[in-house]
């Protein structure tokens, strides 16, 4: 009942050393100009550097294109400052190859990892969800946690982008361009897309 993808060496965030890739990226063409698109995670804790599962919107398939990318993803770089790990939703908007310089527009903290939450923190991500609805140039952005499937959604934020027109959407799983053998998988239980009539 689930879609496996490995969180392998990759991203769409390119460094001075390589061009965006990922591995396990799966495709689709969107229908329609206005349209939902779900996910469902089983059990994905990632738990090193730049781990993370989650939603791509492309404008083509080669990665060098306007992109935005919503995601379950740990993170550990606090600008030198030290911190416990932690749980994030990640939003990343791209110009593509024009600039590449993606933009982190969301940043929203789960869960810590520290011990005496470490074990909480796992059975509250024995479900996880993310949600993006596109009316336009406005996007929505929801996530949920939950010990159990029957979870609400929280809507993050919404933002218009005028320029992006994705006619792509992507799943996909990676941990940055790291030299790593930690790969875990990312069970995908559920994945939607509804194309709708837009609302102005």
């Amino acid at each position: 009942g689930n879609l496996t993808l490995y969180t392998l060496p990759g991203d769409s965030w390119p460094d001075s050393a390589h061009e965006p890739h990922i591995k396990n990226l799966l495709t689709r063409k969107i229908a329609g100009d206005c349209f939902t698109t779900e996910i469902h995670l089983d059990n994905f804790v990632p738990l090193h550097r730049w781990q993370q599962a989650g939603i791509i919107l492309l404008e083509d398939t080669s990665l060098t294109s306007k992109s935005l990318r919503l995601s379950i993803a740990f993170n550990d770089f606090f600008g030198g400052y030290k911190k416990d790990g932690e749980i994030i939703v990640q939003g990343v908007s791209s110009e593509g190859a024009k600039t590449y310089n993606p933009e982190e527009f969301i940043h929203l903290p789960l869960f810590s990892l520290n011990d005496e939450q470490k074990g909480l923190m796992q059975q509250n991500l024995r479900k996880s969800a993310l949600r993006v609805e596109k009316n336009g140039t406005n996007f929505r952005f929801l996530s949920a946690t939950a010990q159990v499937d029957n979870f609400a959604f929280r809507e993050i934020m919404t933002r218009e982008f005028n320029s992006f027109k994705p006619k792509y959407i992507g799943i996909f799983a990676l941990e940055g361009f790291v030299d790593s053998t930690a790969y875990i998988p990312a069970h995908f239980s559920y994945f939607t897309i509804t194309t709708e009539k837009c609302h102005h």
